[in-house]
């Protein structure tokens, strides 16, 4: 978990090649959607921050697989969802996006860390460059992270 959140590309692969970790992609996803539901502070928001946060981890790494799939990258789509799985340990700064003044760099931070780590992830798995994954993150994610961010922004 650390190598991730010290983008350290080594963890990814390490990651890639553990058949084991979707357990674990599973449980990061689920910690954190509660940490983003105790920002918005209440018990919707918490059980809407795990449903939302499983299915946007479902479809982001469908549409990834997607476009590397067009893009003629051979990805096997359990190593790319446990990557992205822990990529998404980013999000937990939406904890504070809900603060006022300073929410919005949050919201800012959460974005750019799970994209810099979803291209990384992405590299690791379809064993290409970083100017490759960027590439397929930004067609598959782009757009929805820009959501995300106006959401969290409009959120406070």
């Amino acid at each position: 978990m650390w190598g991730v959140l010290r983008l350290d590309a080594s963890a990814y692969e390490e990651i890639e090649a553990d058949t084991g970790a979707i357990p674990q992609a599973f449980a990061v996803v689920i910690a954190t959607s509660v940490l983003i539901g105790l920002g918005y502070g209440s018990l919707t928001g918490l059980f809407l921050g795990i449903s939302v946060s499983l299915t946007l981890w479902l479809v982001g790494a469908a549409l990834v697989w997607g476009v590397a799939t067009l893009a003629n990258d051979a990805v096997q789509f359990p190593r790319l969802m446990r990557c992205l799985g822990f990529a998404d340990a980013w999000f937990a700064l939406l904890i504070g996006s809900g603060l006022p003044w300073i929410g919005p760099l949050f919201g800012l931070a959460a974005v750019a860390g799970a994209f810099t780590s979803a291209v990384l992830a992405t590299r690791a798995v379809t064993r290409n460059t970083t100017g490759h994954a960027i590439g397929i993150c930004t067609a598959a994610l782009g757009g929805p992270l820009l959501i995300l961010l106006l959401v969290s922004a409009c959120a406070q």
